[in-house]
């Protein structure tokens, strides 16, 4: 099974097909941020996941990428929770929405307005 880690290493060691899907990954992936740049304008943007993988050359390729689309370019960073991110953030989240149920005794015990 080929994935990211592979891909990327494949790519770093020379493989030119693995260099140009790298490639097109890293085209495409700055488009939509470049896309998102313009909507809401963000100061820096946390990538993880599996493109993640490839480490800090990756931040400086997508980086110039976003840089010749948009006038005012974010930082970028590498997520530090790797692929656990969405995992720790659903937890967060899930610990989040209890403690609100549990200790939002106001919530609770409020009148009902209609």
């Amino acid at each position: 099974m080929i994935d990211a880690k592979l891909l990327y290493s494949a790519a770093i060691g020379g493989d030119l097909d693995a260099q140009e899907v790298v490639g097109d990954i890293f085209r495409l992936t700055a488009r939509g941020v470049a896309a998102v740049c313009t909507i809401i304008n963000p100061t820096i943007v946390i990538i993880g996941g599996g493109i993640a993988q490839a480490g800090p050359w990756m931040l400086d390729a997508l980086e110039r990428e976003v840089r010749a689309l948009v006038p005012i370019a974010p930082q970028f960073s590498l997520a530090g929770l790797g692929d656990d991110a969405a995992l720790v953030g659903a937890t967060r989240r899930a610990l989040a929405a209890c403690e609100h149920e549990i200790f939002d005794a106001d919530a609770r015990f409020a009148p009902h307005r209609p």
